[in-house]
């Protein structure tokens, strides 16, 4: 009689699915998240400051090569009457982005018929963010954020 013993190798989660987290604690294919991390550090810096009664929002402009033109480049957009984000890193991903919010801005007022909050906004780019990130085919958004809030009855939120 012959006995055969297979060993199967148990799968860790690094070879299960590209958005688990595997044995080295890092994600699958984390050389895109690296890049997206790197076009982050490489982007302009953007600043909020909150007073008694106002938010001051600055953001540094780098040299523009030749063939762009300066008035395309906008690191503050306004995504509703009292909502602002500021954004540092890709242009590109940004403008994706803040196209996304401001539909979803929109959506939310002719649903509830109110504005929306600056926790449901910053949620609502987290979790297109991430998606971004665990979904294949598609690459992380290379820009950090920030929200401003300001409706005059109520304090201002950076």
């Amino acid at each position: 009689f012959f006995f055969f013993f297979f060993f199967f190798k148990q799968k860790t989660a690094y070879e299960i699915s590209a958005c688990l987290v595997g044995s080295e604690m890092c994600i699958r294919d984390s050389f895109q998240v690296d890049y997206a991390f790197e076009a982050a550090n490489r982007g302009a810096c953007a600043l909020g400051v909150k007073t008694k009664d106002s938010v001051i929002l600055g953001v540094e402009r780098k040299v523009i090569p030749k063939l762009q033109e300066s008035s395309t480049i906008k690191k503050i957009s306004q995504i509703d009457s009292h909502l602002a984000m500021t954004y540092a890193g890709l242009t590109s991903d940004a403008r994706q982005l803040i196209q996304g919010v401001v539909l979803k801005c929109q959506q939310y007022g002719l649903d509830y018929d109110q504005k929306p909050s600056v926790n449901y906004v910053a949620k609502y780019v987290a979790n297109v963010k991430q998606e971004y990130t665990q979904v294949g085919g598609r690459r992380p958004f290379g820009i950090p954020v920030s929200y401003t809030h300001l409706t005059l009855p109520t304090t201002p939120y950076v």
